[in-house]
């Protein structure tokens, strides 16, 4: 790999560099284990790799004071647990901002145990301060709404191990720099779907309904007890356990998969509420007509409706939310990897069901096609959502109606029975 050699595609840059650093690595790596090591790769046409390493202590004293001390990021009332970060070895890296790893720990008996790192290292700061400066306020964030908000089953649990630099006698002022999870072997819902795909097989019935109800339970909770939002719901999002139960995840609240967001919530639209006094109000929808409004930077969209309206639309919020769970649960039902419509534009997405989805209920189609009306006040709530599901669990699966009517009265007809 040359330093002057250009790409046609992200996916060949990134092979060629991790093939680069692989060359290296057995060499140079004693050397690097210094925090402050920085390694410079150069190669030939022939694809012979030379490396230079160099050591950066002032560089790396400006990414510790961009830390932030332990006390003024963690809830006071809560225990954890603190790992220098470098105890911790990069086994592979994960998709996501900053930095995201599976990793181990090299000092501890259970050095053979995985965890899931989530943070931002000093890679991240030589890469871009600025991009670094956000990562690390969004990584922060995080911490603390899950910190927070009260606890669910299947929402991540505040993060049990915080890695640290700096780590002194007063934990308080240690640097944070990242969380750790226990790994999770079976991976998220797109994970279970990619991989069904490529084995030509389909994920049971039972497992679907069970996953539905968590993810909608989830999401729920969120909005009617946590007050709080989670814009990027996508099945890549949802992890399942080594019980088989889901856990929604990344909580950074600062961006949005454009394949599962609601329409109305692509910056473009503003919300009003009218109605009440006896009548059920009514969400009025409005075309936003001033000038570029950006409060995303460095996310998509370009403005981000869900901090206003969850907390003065709290109906619109949930609706974009719904909308959100129903393009989640008709990518599981139908079994669509999310490399098939990651990359589309959204107007082409196209929800419908094939034959490859002849063994799901006809009522759970429908109640899939009530999350994505086009009219947010005509989507199924949550609390009814998960009413729904609740009575898909214990039923005889036979016993699912298969007529094919209206999807409304449909559904209708399945919250009435449950």
């Amino acid at each position: 790999m040359s330093s002057s050699e250009t790409f046609s595609e992200r996916a060949a840059m990134r092979t060629a560099l991790g093939d680069a650093a692989r060359q290296a690595w057995p060499n140079c790596v004693y050397a690097a284990a210094a925090p402050d090591a920085v390694i410079d790769l150069d190669g030939d046409a022939e694809g012979r790799i030379d490396w230079v390493i160099r050591y950066e202590p002032a560089l790396y004293q400006q990414y510790l004071e961009a830390l932030s001390p332990a006390d003024s990021v963690l809830m006071k009332d809560a225990s954890y647990k603190y790992v220098d970060h470098r105890d911790l070895v990069m086994v592979y890296r994960l998709p996501g901002r900053g930095t995201s790893a599976v990793v181990r720990r090299v000092s501890t008996a259970m050095s053979k145990s995985l965890y899931v790192l989530k943070g931002v290292d000093f890679g991240d700061f030589l890469t871009s301060p600025d991009e670094f400066t956000h990562d690390r306020d969004v990584f922060y964030r995080a911490i603390q709404i899950l910190s927070s908000m009260p606890p669910h089953p299947n929402i991540l649990s505040p993060p049990p191990i915080i890695a640290v630099a700096g780590l002194s006698g007063d934990e308080g002022k240690a640097l944070v720099c990242g969380t750790l999870y226990p790994f999770m072997a079976r991976g998220t819902l797109d994970d279970q779907v990619t991989r069904c795909k490529k084995d030509g097989m389909r994920l049971s019935l039972r497992d679907k309904a069970r996953w539905c109800l968590q993810i909608s339970s989830a999401v729920a909770h969120t909005h009617h007890t946590a007050h709080t939002y989670h814009m990027d719901i996508k099945p890549a999002n949802i992890l399942v356990d080594d019980q088989g139960n889901t856990i929604l995840i990344d909580w950074e609240q600062s961006g949005a998969p454009l394949y599962t967001l609601a329409p109305e919530a692509n910056g473009e639209w503003d919300v009003d509420e009218v109605g009440g006094l006896g009548t059920p109000s009514k969400l009025v929808y409005t075309q936003y007509q001033g000038p570029v409004r950006v409060n995303l930077p460095r996310g998509r969209p370009l403005w981000n409706v869900f901090p206003d309206w969850s907390k003065r639309w709290p109906k619109a919020c949930e609706a974009a939310e719904v909308f959100s769970l129903g393009r989640t649960m008709w990518m599981l039902l139908q079994e669509v990897p999310q490399e098939d419509v990651e990359d589309l534009d959204p107007e082409g997405i196209t929800v419908n069901w094939s034959e490859d989805a002849d063994d799901i209920p006809d009522c759970w189609k429908a109640v899939v096609m009530r999350c994505l009306e086009r009219d947010p006040n005509e989507r199924i709530g949550l609390v009814d959502l998960v009413q729904f599901w609740e009575g898909q669990q214990q039923i005889p699966l036979a016993s699912c109606l298969r007529r094919r009517i209206n999807h409304k009265d449909l559904t209708q007809r399945c919250l009435d029975i449950y």
